[in-house]
Parts: C-alpha cells; sequence; structure tokens
C-alpha cells in the first residue's frame, strides 16, 4: 500500500489493468464496495459494486487537471523535494522536484485540492512541511510555487511525565512564517530529548503527543539565528 489509495472500510482489494484495460479482483466479502481507478496521467475514476455475484463494472477516468510549480529554500531550487496533492475525495497524486526545483502532478480532479511540500523524513530534525490549497479546473493548470524560508534557528528541549520522568512522545511545533504556515515534527526517545536544527523565523505552537493525543500545548516565538531551549 503506497497510501494513494482513498480508504472506504475494512475490506480493501486492488488490481492492475491489462492492455485492454480489464482487471478482476477475487475474494471479496460480501459487501457493497466503492471501486476507484487511479492512473498517474488522468483523473481518478469511481463506480460502486456489490460482491455477491460476479459483476462487470466500467470505470471511466478523466481528463482532469495539472499542478505545477516550484520549490526553494530561500529562494534556490530545491531539488528531491516530496510533493502531494490530495482531492476532495482523499486520492493522493505526489511527485518530487527536479534539479531545477520544478514538479508537476497531472490528472488532478476538478475542484478544491491541497499541495504538501515536504523536505526530509518526518519525526527527524530535518523535516519541514507546508500545504497549501489550490483550485483545479479540468484541462488546464494551476501554479503553487512553495518557499521554504531560511532556516536558522536551533529549539531543543526536554520532556518530562507527571512523575518528573522524562518520556518519548511526539513533538510537533506548527510556525506562522512569511512564506506560510510550516510543520516540523520530532520523535523523542526514553530520554525525551527533543530538537529541531534548522527553524524559520515566526510565530507558532509546540505540542507534545503521547500515543497520538496531544497532552500540552504552548506558545513559542522563534526569533533569527538563535538558539532555544523549552
Amino acid at each position: 500500500d503506497d497510501g494513494s489509495l482513498p480508504y472506504y472500510g475494512e475490506s480493501r482489494a486492488r488490481a492492475v489493468t491489462d492492455s485492454a484495460g480489464e482487471f478482476t479482483l477475487r475474494k471479496l466479502l460480501d459487501r457493497d464496495y466503492t471501486l476507484v481507478a487511479l492512473h498517474p496521467d488522468y483523473a481518478s475514476g469511481k463506480a460502486n459494486a456489490h460482491s455477491a455475484s460476479s459483476e462487470w463494472v466500467k470505470i471511466t477516468l478523466g481528463g482532469g487537471g495539472v499542478v505545477e510549480g516550484y520549490v526553494t529554500v530561500d529562494g534556490i531550487p530545491k531539488s528531491g523535494a516530496a510533493l502531494l496533492v490530495r482531492t476532495a475525495d482523499k486520492v493522493n497524486k505526489s511527485a518530487r522536484s527536479d534539479e531545477r526545483g520544478y514538479y508537476r502532478v497531472a490528472g488532478v480532479w476538478s475542484g478544491g485540492a491541497t499541495v504538501r511540500a515536504q523536505l526530509g523524513e518526518f519525526r527527524t530534525p530535518s523535516y519541514r512541511s507546508q500545504v497549501f490549497d489550490v483550485a483545479v479546473h479540468a484541462g488546464k493548470t494551476s501554479r503553487v510555487d512553495i518557499n521554504f524560508p531560511a532556516a536558522t534557528t536551533r529549539l531543543e528541549g526536554t520532556v518530562y511525565g507527571l512523575d518528573g520522568n522524562t518520556v518519548g512522545a511526539d513533538v510537533v511545533l506548527i510556525i506562522q512564517t512569511d512564506d506560510g504556515l510550516e510543520r516540523v515534527g520530532y520523535e523523542c526517545g526514553e530520554d525525551g530529548f527533543f530538537h529541531f536544527d534548522r527553524l524559520p523565523a515566526g510565530e507558532g505552537e509546540l505540542s507534545v503527543r503521547f500515543d497520538g493525543l496531544v497532552q500540552r500545548r504552548m506558545a513559542v516565538s522563534v526569533p533569527e539565528g538563535e538558539r532555544l531551549t523549552q
């Protein structure tokens, strides 16, 4: 599972079409299904079916629109940034920026969508992400350029439980910068220590999460080029 399919219930199956565009899904539970067809160059198609007996289902892919743009860090093109376009029906399409910082995602359904640009891996000090809304129109190209501002501040700290002992947790910081809303995250070990090495200047909120639940929130002001301790 690469995360590109929406989740419609407990039962899930997939197949790949042949040269004639035909597919077969076998050993399905006796229930109603929503079938979703995905292709990198077309907008997704959907159809409803029931698996009580053999059924022929026709799914039509749409032309969709294109989302493209450039990813930069402090104005400098950034290659290898991960881009994810998520439509209102929760279908994801992804791409990576090239050496010019350029990315292109085709076959996106018309309507509202979000574009997420990500640097580094989540829960690591180098992780940074921004999310923008975009309107997509069939047969047209929507432009979303994303710039990550210069990041020169280090934030570090330690997480303690109610008993005064250090605990492992997920620490997430959301910062409002001049270029948009940026999110960074870190997973600290049992020593409770966390650090973000390169943060942009801005006002933000730091949240500490245990088992996926937010246990503590606090406002954080991030100046430029300093070292902060929480």
